[in-house]
C-alpha cells in the first residue's frame, strides 16, 4: 500500500510542476504583449454554460501575431458523492491573416486539463469516479467577429494530440483505486465560443 501511495503521489506531483512552468512562461512572455497597443479579455461562453467559469487574455505582439492565455476552474464538490471538479490551462500563439483580433487566425497551443468527476446522473460515471489529467498540443483555427469597437465574438476549434492519465474508483466516494489508465488520443481537443472585450 505504501508503494502504491508513493507512486500515486509522484504521478500527481508532475501536474503542478507543469502548471508552475506555464505560469512562469506566461509571466516572462506577457510583458512583450503588454507593451503592445491592444489587450483583450474574454470568457468561453460554452464553458460557462457548463458551470465551469473561464477567463482568458490576449495581447497583440505584432501586425500578424498575438499571444493568448486562457483557463477555467471549477473547484465545487456538489455533494459528498457528487464531483464536478475541473481545471484547464491553454497558452496559444496565434497568426492572423488580416490583422490581430479581426477575421481568421491559426494558432499553436499547449493544453493541460485536470478532472475529478463522479456520481453524476447524466454520464457513465453515475456510480463511479475518475480523477486525473490530460495534456497535449494542437492547432487551432478560429474566427474573430467584431461587434463594436470594444466587443467581439470569437469561435475556435482545436485539434491535436493528447496523453490521458487517470485513476478509476468503483464509487464516487471511494478512495481505493480500482484501475489506472493511460492512453493517447488524436482528434478534437476543444471548441469555444468566446465573448471578447477589448481593454485598449
Amino acid at each position: 500500500m505504501r508503494v502504491l501511495l508513493s507512486e500515486k503521489s509522484r504521478q500527481v506531483s508532475r501536474v503542478p510542476r507543469v502548471v508552475t512552468f506555464l505560469l512562469v512562461a506566461a509571466c516572462l512572455l506577457w510583458p512583450v504583449g503588454a507593451r503592445s497597443q491592444t489587450l483583450a479579455v474574454k470568457t468561453n461562453l460554452l464553458s460557462d454554460v457548463l458551470l465551469v467559469p473561464s477567463l482568458g487574455a490576449e495581447a497583440v505582439l505584432s501586425d500578424y501575431w498575438s499571444l493568448s492565455l486562457t483557463g477555467s476552474y471549477n473547484p465545487i464538490r456538489l455533494q459528498t458523492d457528487h464531483y464536478w471538479r475541473t481545471y484547464h490551462v491553454q497558452p496559444e500563439l496565434r497568426y492572423w491573416f488580416v490583422e490581430p483580433l479581426a477575421g481568421t487566425f491559426l494558432g499553436v497551443c499547449y493544453q493541460l486539463r485536470g478532472f475529478n468527476v463522479g456520481g453524476l446522473p447524466f454520464s457513465h460515471l453515475r456510480d463511479s469516479r475518475s480523477q486525473g489529467y490530460m495534456q497535449g498540443c494542437g492547432l487551432t483555427v478560429g474566427y474573430h467577429h467584431i461587434l463594436s469597437t470594444r466587443w467581439s465574438l470569437e469561435g475556435t476549434l482545436t485539434a491535436g494530440y493528447a496523453h490521458l492519465h487517470y485513476d478509476h474508483y468503483p464509487s464516487a466516494d471511494s478512495h481505493v483505486v480500482e484501475a489506472t489508465h493511460r492512453s493517447d488520443y488524436v482528434g478534437p481537443l476543444d471548441v469555444g465560443l468566446s465573448l471578447v472585450y477589448i481593454l485598449r
